[in-house]
């Protein structure tokens, strides 16, 4: 397996422009949404990029490594980060927190999301078809 994997991030509006929030999150066949459920639209995930590190804010900010940032990758919405399977764990335990769910993934993590396990580096390493 790679050492980094490729996360997609909904952090842009429809123009293309950064907007600093990520609403949606995807890891191949997983996906973590974050909406008003009340309204049903995005709300969204403050991101900053560094150089190498992302700072994810608000209301536990953390900053978490990447070697690669790809801006407008499939559509002018997303774009693309590499990360250690590490840091996607702690990634995805950050969205949890904040209130994003897993609406799509493979069984395992699927199952250990909704039943509040830990997302651990193996269950990220799992959900990743080479």
């Amino acid at each position: 397996m790679a050492e980094t994997l490729s996360v997609m991030l909904c952090c842009n509006d429809e123009q293309g422009n950064f907007t600093g929030l990520i609403d949606c999150i995807e890891l191949q066949e997983t996906r973590l949404d974050y909406l008003d459920l009340e309204t049903m639209e995005p709300i969204g995930l403050r991101v900053k990029f560094g150089q190498n590190k992302a700072y994810w804010g608000v209301p536990d900010p953390l900053w978490l490594p990447y070697s690669k940032h790809i801006k407008h990758v499939g559509n002018l919405l997303w774009d693309a980060i590499d990360m250690h399977p590490k840091d996607v764990a702690e990634l995805f335990e950050l969205a949890r927190r904040f209130g994003f769910d897993m609406t799509q993934g493979e069984a395992e993590i699927f199952e250990a999301w909704h039943a509040k396990q830990p997302i651990t580096e193996q269950l990220i390493r799992g959900a990743v078809h080479e």
